[in-house]
């Protein structure tokens, strides 16, 4: 059974408070699943700086007041657990490296994974594919220099 996300009600309440007392930024996002938003051709185009009669999609709310917060968005995990009442339990070192040896070994035999969506029928990549897409991730860019990659040891 999957679990509901926390649903946040905006109200027209307002209150002020000293900048300094923000603890973390959270990103709410409108609950369109639960709200059924439809998908409309009502968004205006504009080629060169002016409006078209050229419509194109857009999702349309159908209220403005029910969002849920943004799980994908963890610039502050632990606010982000508390607002959302989540319990994340603790992962002992025993369970982490077992994570690791699924991942990798799915990782390395992707054709052998099925999604629910997914067919019967499944892509497979021979070693030597995946040998040459890890090579190809190992290659610095052109782009990268040395200031990037000290940023990165911060």
């Amino acid at each position: 059974m999957m679990e509901r996300l926390t649903e946040f009600i905006k109200t027209s309440d307002s209150c002020s408070f000293d900048s300094k007392a923000i603890l973390a930024i959270l990103n709410f996002q409108h609950n369109c699943f639960d709200a059924d938003c439809p998908i409309k051709n009502t968004k205006t185009t504009r080629v060169e700086r002016q409006d078209t009669t050229i419509r194109t999609a857009e999702v349309c709310h159908t209220n403005k007041t029910n969002f849920i917060l943004n799980s994908a968005s963890f610039h502050a995990p632990d606010y982000h657990r508390e607002m959302a009442d989540l319990f994340v339990p603790t992962i002992q070192p025993s369970e982490m490296a077992q994570a690791i040896d699924e991942g990798y070994d799915k990782w390395m035999h992707p054709d052998e994974i099925i999604t629910p969506n997914q067919e019967s029928e499944t892509t497979s990549s021979s070693d030597a594919e995946i040998d040459e897409n890890l090579e190809l991730e190992d290659t610095p860019s052109l782009e990268s220099t040395s200031e990037s990659s000290e940023l990165l040891d911060m």
